[in-house]
């Protein structure tokens, strides 16, 4: 069966929202990235401030290179900070249509992704802008987060079915 694809673009607030329909059902891949969004968007009224003592994790994306630093935090509040001016990412992380609990993202589930296997992903990101500007806060629970320069299907596509290592970006949140 063909894939098909309905994309609701949220990009007032920096967010793109992909729902994939495959094998017949629906596949919700960004429900964190939409509650999010939707959390963001009631909340936010201008560029967001980093508290001093604050987690952060810079990005810095460079066509479709991505390197985070540092590479492992701890769970809880982490704001995620564009280094490169007008750059956006995207944020991959298990997900599943009933994805109360998603389970970490285990070796070979980021070996899918790096094929441009995104089945049971939830995907979401933002971009250098308002009303945020380069950063953005999310509340990460313990796991596995890929970052890349683009949706992961397309950047396997450019690299001819595997996405190099300096491609994706994996950020280890430890509890």
């Amino acid at each position: 069966m063909d894939q098909r694809r309905t994309t609701l673009s949220l990009a007032r607030w920096g967010f793109a929202v992909t729902d994939v329909l495959k094998a017949g059902r629906l596949m919700p891949r960004v429900m964190f990235a939409l509650g999010v969004a939707a959390l963001f968007a009631a909340c936010s009224a201008g560029p967001i401030a980093v508290p001093d003592g604050a987690q952060e994790v810079h990005v810095v994306v460079s066509g479709d290179s991505v390197t985070i630093m540092p590479a492992t935090i701890r769970a809880g509040d982490a704001y995620i900070i564009l280094d490169v001016a007008g750059t956006s990412v995207t944020i991959v992380e298990p997900g599943t249509a009933s994805a109360e609990s998603p389970s970490p993202f285990t070796d070979d589930d980021l070996d899918r992704v790096r094929h441009g296997d995104t089945f049971l992903t939830s995907i979401g990101g933002f971009a250098d802008g308002e009303p945020h500007g380069n950063v953005i806060m999310f509340v990460l629970a313990p796991g596995r987060y890929a970052f890349l320069a683009d949706n992961p299907e397309t950047v396997a596509e450019r690299w001819g079915g595997t996405i190099p290592a300096e491609a994706m970006g994996v950020l280890t949140v430890l509890p």
